[in-house]
């Protein structure tokens, strides 16, 4: 040993522990961020009925999930990845909502922000 004591296993432990969360799962990620359900999102979605910014969401379970404003759905969930995920979440006992942040009348595209809150 030398060298103020690094060669320790506790001190080596530590030192593999500090990483800068870049990688996927690492330990600084984990500890950096909060767990992926409870992470805002934004969700892409054709609308399928008239949307305004600031319309209150919440997002249930369909396949892909459903994005619903009021009592009715008013698009589905665009990305495949994003689909999964809140999928998952859903089926974990989560509840997701937020509100419109960007409508494109032109094309019917619509953008809400999410967030995913653990239901009891």
């Amino acid at each position: 040993m030398g060298g103020g004591g690094t060669d320790r296993p506790e001190a080596r432990k530590h030192l593999r522990g500090k990483r800068t969360g870049r990688e996927v799962g690492g330990a600084g990620a984990s500890a950096l961020e909060p767990p992926i359900c409870e992470r805002t999102q934004t969700l892409s979605f054709l609308a399928s009925s008239p949307v305004s910014v600031g319309d209150a969401v919440r997002v249930v379970r369909a396949n892909p999930p459903a994005i619903v404003v009021g009592s009715g759905p008013v698009g589905f969930v665009a990305d495949g990845q994003q689909a999964a995920t809140i999928t998952a979440c859903l089926d974990d006992g989560y509840a997701f909502v937020g509100e419109i942040v960007k409508v494109d009348a032109q094309v019917g595209s619509a953008e809400a922000t999410v967030v995913g809150l653990r239901s009891s």
